[in-house]
């Protein structure tokens, strides 16, 4: 069976400015990749990577020795006072050009709660999952997900 091929996500981060002039900036160093896989059967499953950049398969997915990535950001802030930074996102989906379709759920980040301040600029690391529901056709499934990056309040 051919393998579908490397899936590639752009990232794009939201970003918010509280009310007190703390400002955020985030830089995406790296993009999220799971790499190469195929189905063994008709019936599907996930593959993840960890934030940590460990990659695991459930169910009928099977891995293709293949180059896979965790997405990596790095937060860096103005403010001279250390900002607490919630992050959180939104399951999407990721379609081929026939419309074919893959459901991804971002992972919890690392580290999970983030603190920044000027001079002290954090990476952290996001991983994700994908699901595949039923048998696919190979080729390459693309989408966005989208991040946001929230400053908490003290």
């Amino acid at each position: 069976m051919k393998p579908l091929n490397l899936i590639i996500l752009v990232i794009v981060a939201l970003v918010f400015q509280s009310g007190i002039s703390q400002n955020l900036s985030v830089f995406n160093d790296q993009e999220l990749s799971f790499g190469s896989f195929y189905l063994l059967g008709a019936t599907g499953g996930s593959l993840s990577i960890s934030n940590t950049g460990i990659r695991s398969t459930t169910g009928n997915i099977q891995e293709v020795n293949s180059s896979f990535l965790v997405a990596a950001f790095t937060l860096s802030t103005d403010s001279l006072n250390p900002v607490n930074i919630a992050i959180t996102s939104s399951p999407t989906t990721l379609s081929n050009a026939n419309g074919d379709s893959i459901s991804l759920e971002a992972g919890v980040s690392n580290p999970a709660n983030p603190i920044v301040q000027a001079g002290a600029p954090v990476q952290i690391f996001i991983g994700g999952t994908i699901t595949i529901d039923r048998e696919i056709p190979a080729g390459d499934y693309n989408g966005d997900l989208f991040i946001t990056f929230s400053i908490i309040n003290q």
